[in-house]
């Protein structure tokens, strides 16, 4: 997953008014810089195998915690 894809993800699920809530959720969930997101998003910088990992966590817990509330 791309970070602009995570971003969109972040955009969609929690219903958010506009795409940089987007980024600030996501310097949230990865405890990440400002920076980071657009030096990533903007290709000046490579998102690491292990960022990329966090980032499949993130959903699948979030999906989890979903579920379980469901029930």
């Amino acid at each position: 997953m791309t970070i602009q894809e995570f971003l969109d993800w972040i955009y969609k699920t929690y219903e958010l008014k506009n795409p940089y809530d987007a980024v600030k959720k996501a310097m949230e969930l990865l405890k990440v810089t400002e920076m980071s997101i657009y030096h990533w998003k903007n290709g000046k910088r490579k998102l690491q195998p292990y960022m990329q990992q966090l980032i499949a966590v993130t959903i699948e817990n979030h999906d989890l915690k979903k579920k379980l509330s469901e029930k």
